[in-house]
């Protein structure tokens, strides 16, 4: 199992993480790695497309998801993330992207990917100014992301028999 060590420019923070999703697959954190089709199914990690274009960043939003129990499935931009979900066999949970990104923006990816997957949660996150409330403002903390992400995808599912 490999260990990768990032700092993220934006947050200042440094995540240290074993390159594997929850269950095993050993890979190296940010650079295009995906977990195995029987492990999200069995396991029933949620999916997150991630888009963005800051190398150090992705690794960490990455790096931390993983810890997290979700199984993110990284790109450096709009194109490259929407063949990644045209290459994955199974449904994405959510697209976390950042909305300004060379080529393809993160809105125009959110409109491709809903395209493809009707009803797919999406997350977008920028450093600009932006009024919408929905769109994760940076720098946040890794905590912020982990909840906005988990009441993204509670909020596509709709209440559950268990909740209070």
């Amino acid at each position: 199992m490999t260990e990768s060590r990032s700092t993220s420019a934006e947050t200042g923070i440094a995540t240290t993480a074993a390159g594997s999703c929850p269950g095993g697959q050993t890979s190296d954190i940010g650079t295009g790695s995906r977990c195995e089709q029987a492990e999200i199914a069995s396991s029933r990690l949620p999916v997150i497309l991630v888009a963005e274009d800051d190398t150090r960043l992705r690794e960490v939003i990455v790096a931390v998801l993983r810890l997290r129990g979700f199984c993110p499935l990284p790109a450096p931009g709009g194109a490259e993330a929407l063949a990644l979900m045209q290459e994955h066999d199974g449904p994405i949970d959510l697209v976390l992207a950042d909305v300004v990104m060379p080529g393809m923006s993160g809105p125009a990816l959110a409109e491709a990917a809903q395209a493809l997957q009707p009803g797919l949660p999406v997350l977008l996150m920028t450093g600009g100014p932006s009024e919408d409330e929905d769109v994760l403002r940076k720098p946040f903390s890794m905590d912020l992301l982990v909840r906005t992400v988990r009441a993204r995808i509670a909020r596509q599912l709709g209440p559950s028999p268990e909740s209070p």
